[in-house]
């Protein structure tokens, strides 16, 4: 079942979860039964990257359109990676396979466009972001962080 994506940063970037440009990354979605399955892709050089940051941040959005997290928290961010595999380096593309693996838990395989393996990760662990002030924490760093 396709996922509609327009209009996803946007209204994260409302709830304060804003993403810088290179950051959007996610183009198109689908679900069958507990999966969601994922386009992404960067307009940036992966060069240098085993697995560009953008990417793999970007094939992360695909969770939140799941039904993984019944915690009720509204963001979740990553905690604890296991199992976690790189096949090959220089994507700028990818296509995201994401399963439950758990309680408050993902599996993520990414393939290139001919289906290749590029990397895979057997448990994500994700913790809420918690805490009213935890938003506003993020956004008075902004400038502090790198850009």
């Amino acid at each position: 079942q396709a996922v509609e994506v327009e209009g996803l940063y946007e209204g994260l970037a409302e709830a304060g979860l804003d993403h810088g440009p290179v950051f959007r990354g996610l183009r198109a979605a689908w679900r069958r039964g507990d999966e969601v399955f994922a386009e992404v892709s960067v307009d940036a050089s992966a060069a240098g990257f085993g697995l560009h940051p953008a990417l793999l941040d970007s094939a992360l959005h695909g969770i939140g359109l799941g039904s993984f997290l019944t915690d009720g928290a509204a963001a979740h961010l990553p905690h604890s990676w296991s199992g976690v595999t790189l096949a090959a380096t220089g994507a700028t593309a990818a296509r995201v396979r994401i399963a439950p693996a758990g309680s408050g838990a993902v599996s993520l395989t990414l393939a290139d466009r001919t289906g290749a393996p590029l990397a895979a990760v057997r448990t994500l662990a994700l913790r809420p972001l918690t805490g009213p002030s935890a938003v506003a924490v993020a956004r008075s760093l902004a400038g502090d962080l790198h850009e």
